[in-house]
């Protein structure tokens, strides 16, 4: 059966491919629904795959004519599932025969449906990737930017920070608190970090975190890309179908 999420990506994810949406049906409908197997096999699905050349705008075309036909077969199998010993097992034989007789594998279907779901994903959510990048480096520039100029303030809030530390020992010892508490705030005082300190260290872990994020949104969009043209004209039939996997709608898109 088809176990493929929207974008193997982590975040981002605009909507769970239709495949999803008629395995998560079949499985509730035989009572198996567990978390671990089920969140480690969208891991595992959501992967996807390289591929030795783009998709085809015939390849979608065909994806979506055949995910509406496995749709369609759940349907009849749980309306008639008083006259299978085994409806489930039933169902996941009439999908797998199913699938051969339009000449696919299991895996090979899978693979198929992984590449249209990234890539109608990847086109969808680019521009706001390119907006959040540019968020991304604004908050590490500023950050770094101001780390940079309070280098050379260290010295000077070291020392306020010990005037304000001896002022406030000062005061505890005139209240008559005993001398072991003083000397317990004064070290408080010693380890706390200065806002240099504390800019600096910010500095220091946004900018490597920032560029791994890109990388990762990178890689995804250029494994993704070559299937785009194919993808794009039929990003309203892939979004009419998910909504039809998914029970929200009446009638499957009409794929001409």
């Amino acid at each position: 059966m088809t176990m493929q999420s929207a974008k193997g990506h982590g975040a981002n994810n605009r909507e769970t491919a239709p495949g999803v949406w008629r395995l998560l049906q079949a499985i509730t409908w035989a009572g198996l629904l567990l978390a671990g197997s089920w969140s480690v096999a969208v891991q595992a699905a959501g992967q996807g795959g390289p591929s030795s050349a783009p998709l085809t705008e015939a390849q979608v075309k065909r994806y979506l004519q055949i995910e509406i036909e496995l749709n369609q077969l759940l349907r009849r199998y749980q309306a008639n599932a008083a006259q299978y010993e085994d409806a489930p097992r039933a169902f996941a034989l009439a999908e797998e025969k199913h699938l051969a007789s339009r000449g696919f594998s299991e895996a090979d279907w899978d693979s198929l449906e992984t590449r249209i779901m990234n890539a109608s994903t990847a086109i969808t959510d680019y521009p706001d990737l390119v907006n959040d990048r540019a968020e991304r480096k604004s908050e590490v520039d500023e950050v770094c930017t101001e780390a940079q100029a309070m280098a050379g303030q260290q010295g000077q809030m070291k020392a306020e920070q010990n005037a304000e530390a001896q002022a406030m020992a000062a005061q505890m010892r005139a209240a008559g608190i005993d001398e072991a508490k003083v000397q317990e705030v004064l070290r408080q005082f010693r380890n706390m970090p200065t806002v240099a300190e504390v800019r600096a260290d910010q500095c220091q872990q946004m900018a490597p975190v920032a560029t791994m994020i890109h990388e990762d949104e990178r890689r995804w969009i250029e494994t993704s890309r070559p299937d785009w043209p194919a993808v794009r004209p039929y990003l309203e039939e892939l979004d009419q179908l998910t909504d039809w996997a998914a029970g929200n709608t009446d009638q499957p898109p009409v794929i001409n």
